[in-house]
């Protein structure tokens, strides 16, 4: 029986994550695109959370990959990891990491 509809994970990020993903592949390609379109959506549905918040990048937004596009992040966050250890790229690895592992089980 073949699959027809990719599996998709649910990424739940802060603006500024989203941000970060969509930076660390260029600004193009899927992914990007999908962070962009993500973040955009976001600041519009909370313009007037923008207006109130103290810090626009804590606005949460919710983006829905591709299962082979979520691996793909975690793979390229790995990566930067061992570079450069950031804490806020652990915290995108782990969120990626247990979106994944969240919607497998599911």
């Amino acid at each position: 029986m073949k699959q027809t509809e990719q599996a998709t994970v649910t990424l739940n990020l802060k603006l500024v994550q989203a941000t970060r993903i969509e930076t660390e592949f260029g600004n193009r390609g899927d992914i990007a695109k999908a962070m962009r379109s993500a973040v955009n959506e976001a600041l519009q549905k909370n313009t007037r959370a923008t207006e109130k918040a103290k810090d626009e990048a804590l606005i949460p937004v919710t983006v829905r990959v591709t299962l082979q596009q979520a691996r793909e992040i975690l793979t390229r966050f790995a990566q930067a990891l061992k570079l450069l250890n950031a804490p806020s790229d652990r915290e995108i690895y782990v969120l990626v990491n247990k979106a994944i592992n969240e919607s497998e089980t599911a």
